[in-house]
């Protein structure tokens, strides 16, 4: 029997990094992991009486870049800086480089976040500053008023579908950045139609965004179902600005935006709205 709303959420980020070889639908509603940031967000909304069910709109794939930044790291390429905004990047590039080489790659590192830190440390990193606001924007603005930029050399691992502003604004202030694609996200259409369907069945109490391609996966299955509107009871929480952009502009009206922007922040919007134990509603 599937439980009713406001108890069930769910948790949309995506399954984790894929060779590409293996980068096909899978199941629409997979168990939660064992450990990683489902893992946690699923524990934290159990704590307060939520039921978390985990719909991964995107699974992501490596991506063409990873294999150029080997090849430029095996040919010798120093770096004075490694710049990390995504969790997921630190293990790929032990995967890619090799676990003794990561520890000497670049003289620094920045991380935009406490869990891209945590996921630093856990492969033999020293990290050397975690941004106060966990957004492209904090970042930048700690980078801009530590150093002078002006030809330091930045290594910049990423996601294809980043957004350039953070590449952008440190090439202006006259840093050298070795930009790679390590890996990109893939819409898993199927899952979006499934989440939807629920939404739309009110099977689905809340709904938590962490990604800007999630607002994307829900809005083109959201205009597949004979042009529905997203119901207004159905509240979306989003991880940060970008997605709560990407969401409204899609059409998706977001309840609340995460402050901080990191689990926690989810979690505390959602009890703003009402739903769990220590809801305000």
């Amino acid at each position: 029997m599937r439980e009713s709303p406001p108890n069930l959420v769910a948790i949309t980020r995506p399954r984790d990094l894929l060779p590409p070889e293996a980068a096909s639908g899978g199941v629409l509603r997979p168990p939660i992991p064992d450990s990683g940031p489902v893992a946690d967000l699923a524990d934290r909304l159990r704590r307060i009486g939520l039921l978390p069910v985990w719909y991964p709109l995107t699974r992501l794939v490596r991506h063409d870049g990873s294999e150029a930044l080997r090849k430029e790291v095996k040919a010798g390429t120093s770096y004075d800086l490694l710049v990390l905004t995504s969790r997921r990047v630190p293990g790929l590039l032990g995967a890619l480089l090799g676990l003794d080489r990561l520890p000497s790659l670049c003289r620094e590192v920045w991380c935009v976040g406490p869990g891209t830190a945590t996921a630093a440390r856990r492969v033999g990193m020293e990290v050397h500053r975690v941004a106060e606001r966990h957004i492209a924007e904090g970042l930048l603005a700690e980078l801009g008023s530590a150093r002078d930029l002006e030809g330091i050399r930045i290594l910049l691992p990423r996601s294809l579908q980043a957004r350039p502003l953070l590449a952008r604004e440190l090439e202006a202030a006259g840093a050298r950045v070795g930009e790679f694609h390590v890996y990109r996200s893939e819409a898993d259409e199927a899952v979006a139609t499934a989440l939807v369907g629920d939404v739309l069945r009110r099977q689905v109490g809340c709904v938590t965004l962490t990604a800007a391609s999630g607002a994307d996966s829900l809005a083109r299955a959201l205009g597949a179902s004979r042009g529905a509107a997203w119901p207004v009871d159905v509240p979306v929480v989003v991880i940060g600005p970008e997605a709560g952009e990407a969401a409204r502009s899609r059409g998706i009206p977001v309840a609340c935006v995460a402050s901080p922007h990191n689990l926690d922040g989810i979690v505390a919007g959602i009890q703003d709205l009402g739903l769990g134990r220590g809801g305000g509603g």
